[in-house]
């Protein structure tokens, strides 16, 4: 799946926002899109017809054979801050719950569960999330699929701190109990931001302070890649305590965009730069094996 800047980008009157979808991980109903704010949809298959839809609030054409329904809505809540990145937990137990950057750097956890009543409600924590020093950008954040409570914070250049870090959330989770999720055709509320306080564990800090561009995972290991502004991408291992602190696997190219790696051959990897896709064979991480450019369009996102 491949997001364009031409197709993806929205504004508003503070400044560009960028509109990211990502599926859920429990649902494939579900989807979540973000840009001033981060919406929750529900796929519906009918072919309902345009006059129709135009009857059913904050919904979206996706073709003819189905709409998404909107069932949430987190408001933007701080004017200063926009919303530029956003990842789905991959936790049974919170089956809707989100890490969300800002352009502060201030990185917030986001759940939603189900309403008795049936109204849409929305009670942010007055607590603060974690907050890099000094003002700089998130960039990426992005959830492990085997340790579902670690998370990767990727943030802009800093001169004496790190801009990946790899964090232990267990600390700061809501000890919800799992009952209190039901069925997700059920109407839902958004129960606040979990903080990801500064005591949150940090698990890795490779001391890098070079713009993070972006994150992925190896699924079901312990295994990321980061793409960083130098033109290299780096591969960590974090099981390793001896040799963590330096990458594992490191390629230089320009290509450090929109990393993703195949959830079936774990070995296969995808990156990008401007207008130019490139797939990767970690086996052999020297050069790309295959790649592609498309003229006048800019990549904003690969999954």
């Amino acid at each position: 799946l491949i997001s364009t800047h031409g197709s993806c980008t929205m504004s508003s009157a503070r400044s560009p926002a960028r509109c990211q979808v990502c599926w859920s991980p429990h649902d494939e109903r579900i989807f979540a899109r973000s840009a001033t704010e981060l919406k929750l949809y529900m796929v519906v298959q009918d072919d309902v017809k345009e006059e129709r839809l135009t009857e059913i609030p904050s919904s979206l054409r996706l073709s003819d054979a189905c709409y998404a329904k909107q069932i949430c809505t987190v408001p933007e809540e701080d004017a200063h801050a926009a919303l530029k990145c956003v990842s789905w937990q991959h936790q049974p137990d919170y089956p809707y719950s989100f890490a969300v950057g800002y352009n502060n750097g201030r990185v917030a956890l986001k759940r939603f569960t189900i309403n008795d009543s049936g109204a849409v409600v929305y009670a942010p924590l007055q607590a603060q999330a974690l907050n890099p020093r000094g003002h700089r950008g998130c960039t990426n954040v992005s959830w492990n699929t085997l340790h579902p409570n670690v998370l990767a914070v990727g943030l802009e250049r800093s001169r004496n701190d790190s801009s990946l870090l790899v964090l232990d959330t267990s600390v700061a989770c809501d000890p919800t109990s799992a009952e209190r999720h039901r069925q997700i055709s059920a109407p839902l509320k958004a129960i606040g931001d979990a903080p990801l306080q500064m005591e949150s564990k940090i698990m890795f800090d490779p001391g890098s302070n070079e713009t993070t561009c972006s994150l992925s995972w190896i699924p079901a290991t312990m295994h990321i890649a980061a793409g960083m502004i130098s033109k290299t991408i780096k591969i960590y291992d974090l099981k390793d305590d001896l040799a963590r602190s330096r990458p594992q696997m490191t390629a230089i190219h320009k290509a450090v965009n929109c990393l993703s790696f195949d959830p079936k051959l774990h070995h296969r990897l995808v990156s990008s730069a401007e207008n130019m896709i490139c797939l990767w064979d970690t086996r052999n991480f020297t050069k790309p094996v295959s790649f592609c450019v498309c003229m006048f369009v800019a990549f904003d996102r690969i999954t």
